[in-house]
């Protein structure tokens, strides 16, 4: 081979690498586009939940109701003495003629 077409197939390579990294340029320039666009993206839904959440809350305020406890119906209460106490069931047996 000739020094020439060693000097031109260098030149084809390096052009060739060029085009390769004008194309990575490109693509690297689309990717920070679009994640600056998303990043903005995300900026602006985190608003408009806390817009959303803070109306919610505005129209229906959170009202904590009082804890209930626990009541046994069958206990004795000694705070309620005028009560008469608890009803019992009874067994009564019948006795059927034929």
């Amino acid at each position: 081979m000739s020094t020439l077409t060693i000097l031109l197939q260098g030149m084809h390579l390096v052009y060739e690498q060029l085009a390769v990294l004008e194309d990575l340029r490109n693509r690297y320039i689309h990717f920070v586009e679009g994640a600056a666009a998303m990043k903005e993206e995300m900026h602006k839904f985190k608003s408009d939940i806390a817009k959303e959440v803070s109306a919610v809350l505005a129209r229906t305020p959170l009202t904590f109701q009082p804890r209930k406890t626990p009541t046994d119906i069958d206990s004795e209460n000694p705070t309620c003495e005028a009560l008469p106490p608890p009803i019992v069931p009874q067994v009564r047996s019948y006795l059927y003629s034929t």
